[in-house]
């Protein structure tokens, strides 16, 4: 379901950028332990992923029902995380194979799980945005998404965390 400001962020002004840079300087003055560029450097991605969100509020909430009737729903996928890739990613336990489920961009025609320990790898048709594959049960995510277009050209890989 698409949504307005599924995150609930608002825009962060730029100044920020420099009173947060000053307050990190001041806390790593006594402390010899805090990297002060690391820190920096974090502090510096995190505002840019803070604006880029206020810029972009849309997103989408997922509802799964399962054969039995159970469901859930579950916000916070925004335009950022559904370009990463991702989006809705999720598992969900049954008897038998788990089923592994994500969401991408326009343009993706079938997506390639590469499972971890050299499983193999479990490719799914994309319908609506959306995939839907079974992996075996002791898989607790693929190790990395592959999107395909319609050619089978790849358009992106992504290693999931």
């Amino acid at each position: 379901m698409p949504t307005a400001n599924v995150l609930g962020l608002k825009s962060v002004p730029h100044r920020c950028l420099s009173e947060e840079a000053d307050a990190l300087r001041r806390q790593a003055k006594g402390d010899p332990a805090v990297h002060l560029a690391a820190a920096l450097g974090a502090q510096r991605s995190f505002l840019a992923w803070q604006q880029y969100e206020a810029r972009h509020p849309e997103g989408i909430c997922i509802a799964e029902m399962d054969r039995d009737g159970a469901g859930s729903l579950g916000c916070g996928s925004g335009v950022a995380e559904i370009e990463e890739g991702m989006a809705g990613l999720g598992r969900t336990g049954s008897p038998g194979p788990s089923l592994f489920s994500g969401i991408v961009p326009d343009g993706v025609a079938s997506v390639v799980l590469e499972l971890p320990r050299h499983l193999g790898s479990v490719t799914a048709r994309v319908l609506n945005n959306l995939f839907l594959a079974p992996v075996p049960q002791a898989v607790e995510a693929p190790a990395r998404i592959v999107w395909r277009a319609a050619d089978g050209s790849v358009i992106k890989t992504t290693r999931v965390p």
